[in-house]
């Protein structure tokens, strides 16, 4: 009996050696703030960034004559650091494309996304707000 509780001791204090590190690094890891539905009203249109926490996003825009939502942009992303990331456009407008990688960079105030980076030789800022509403939408036109 003495030597069944001694093995069965010696598994439970190996199994703790496993698994209370990969516990630890787990819950140190940081969140990825990104990820949600986020809104943003330019010149009187309203447009969706949705970011996934699998690393994929998808932005949507409104037609300007249907008002109907499309899939603007769809790609990947990797975080790089705190307040850097990559997006990596792969379909524009439904079409695939050559990747496109576009580095970013980002500070979170409360409900908001601030994005600054460089586009087609233009610098780009814009101020995304936390929704939890998404429109319906349509891959392509």
């Amino acid at each position: 009996m003495k030597r069944m509780l001694k093995g069965l001791l010696a598994i439970f204090a190996g199994l703790l050696l496993f698994l209370v590190p990969a516990a630890m690094s787990a819950s140190n890891a940081p969140k990825n703030k990104l990820v949600g539905h986020w809104m943003l009203i330019y010149e009187g249109k309203t447009y969706y960034k949705l970011i996934e926490p699998d690393g994929r996003f998808i932005n949507l825009a409104p037609d300007g004559a249907t008002g109907v939502y499309y899939v603007s942009r769809l790609g990947t992303y990797t975080l790089e650091s705190d307040n850097h990331y990559v997006e990596t456009i792969t379909h524009e407008w439904g079409e695939a494309i050559t990747p496109d990688k576009t580095d970013i960079t980002y500070t979170l105030k409360r409900k908001k996304l601030i994005l600054d980076f460089e586009k087609y030789g233009q610098v780009m800022h814009e101020e995304w707000e936390k929704t939890s509403i998404v429109p319906e939408y349509k891959t392509h036109k």
